[in-house]
């Protein structure tokens, strides 16, 4: 190998989960909205609360597309901002996972599997997006 030649650090593990992380978002999304559906039909709601509720599903969806796009774009690229802005949409998509958890007027059993699912995929992302931050500001150093 050239002595020039610098060695990969982008993470293959960080990326295995980003590219499942992505499939599991979007079913995670479209199981949300049949419930939703199902709850606003079946369940009675206080007044006002099931619009801003379902609205969480759909912020979740926006913050975890971006949240993984930048992670992806940051772990190939071996760039430590992508890596970083990823970390940090850690904080608001856990934050709504945790609310569907949790806050909801009505949480279904299935929901708490999937929130808890949600919250493994990205906890396990966020160390590994850490550790490949290290390695990049290693290599920039």
């Amino acid at each position: 190998m050239d002595a020039g030649v610098a060695k990969p650090q982008s993470s293959l593990p960080l990326q295995i989960f980003i590219y499942f992380d992505g499939y599991w978002s979007a079913l995670y999304f479209a199981i949300e909205v049949l419930l939703f559906t199902y709850k606003g039909v079946v369940l009675r709601y206080p007044p006002s609360t099931w619009p801003g509720e379902f609205t969480m599903v759909v912020l979740f969806a926006v913050f975890q597309k971006i949240r993984l796009y930048l992670g992806t774009a940051g772990n190939k690229t071996e760039q430590l901002g992508g890596i970083l802005w990823f970390v940090l949409l850690t904080i608001p998509v856990v934050l709504i996972l945790m609310y569907l958890l949790e806050f909801q007027v009505y949480v279904l059993r299935f929901e708490v599997f999937l929130a808890i699912t949600g919250i493994c995929f990205v906890g396990v992302e966020f160390f590994l997006a850490l550790i490949a931050a290290c390695f990049f500001t290693r290599r920039a150093v």
